[in-house]
């Protein structure tokens, strides 16, 4: 009896975050730059966008010199979907907090070069890693940085886990 009311309790849990994942998904297509009658969720070929990643300017000089940042950040969003602006901003405003300790990685699920190392890295929804890590214990809280922002973690709480990351890489 006590094993039947824990399945049943998470197939709702289940059923609960896909409801959450396809409003979330919903909300942002409704932000949607594409065209009428495009097949939202069709893979595209559309190249990335050119996104800036710490240190990337530099002579050759002067590169031998310069440490290579010790926080590396994945973001596998849809940048092709256009509602993954804020979360842009707030990863590319990490690169002025901390000039030359940090790395952004964008990897853009909406082309089929990005679903293929979103599927590699065994991930199945929007996810930021920082150093190779999802979940930070933040406080009194534990935060996994998947799904959009402000669903099961906030604005503070990624700037949170990346100053402790700076802090403990940067000792």
């Amino acid at each position: 009896m006590k094993n039947n009311i824990i399945y049943h309790l998470k197939l709702v849990t289940i059923l609960f975050l896909c409801m959450v994942s396809v409003t979330a998904t919903s909300r942002c297509l409704s932000k949607n730059t594409q065209q009428p009658g495009e097949n939202p969720f069709a893979l595209t070929e559309k190249p990335i966008p050119k996104m800036p990643i710490a240190n990337e300017k530099g002579d050759e000089s002067n590169e031998a010199k310069v440490e290579s940042p010790k926080v590396i950040i994945k973001a596998y969003l849809n940048i092709q979907s256009g509602c993954q602006g804020e979360i842009i901003k707030l990863l590319e405003s990490f690169n002025k907090t901390y000039p030359k300790k940090i790395k952004i990685e964008y990897i853009d699920f909406g082309t089929k070069e990005g679903m293929e190392q979103m599927s590699k890295a065994n991930l199945h929804c929007m996810a930021i890693l920082i150093n190779g890590k999802q979940t930070f214990e933040l406080g009194n809280k534990t935060v996994t940085f998947s799904h959009p922002m402000d669903m099961q973690w906030t604005a503070e709480d990624l700037k949170m886990a990346v100053k402790h990351e700076i802090e403990r890489m940067y000792k």
